[in-house]
């Protein structure tokens, strides 16, 4: 099955194994890749099907990618420097 079209409008970060089929989008799933991986917005294959049904019971927690959110805003995000 093919998801990657279904969710690429919604400023997720992707992640995947290099050689992997499969494309991850919540950072809490068992098969978050950590190394050895590639990233992408715009995925093309498979999306995990842990990362489908934690996102179908709203468990997911993604990670949004930060340039994007700031071209739409016009913003730049920067951290708070008021605790040192």
């Amino acid at each position: 099955m093919q998801y990657g079209r279904t969710r690429k409008d919604n400023n997720y970060t992707y992640r995947r194994l290099k050689n992997s089929p499969s494309w991850h989008f919540c950072r809490n799933c068992s098969r978050w890749p950590t190394s050895k991986y590639e990233q992408s917005s715009k995925p093309t294959g498979d999306l995990c099907r842990e990362c489908r049904s934690k996102s179908q019971r709203g468990e997911c927690i993604p990670i949004h990618d930060r340039r994007r959110r700031e071209r739409r805003s016009g913003k730049r995000e920067t951290p708070d420097r008021r605790h040192r």
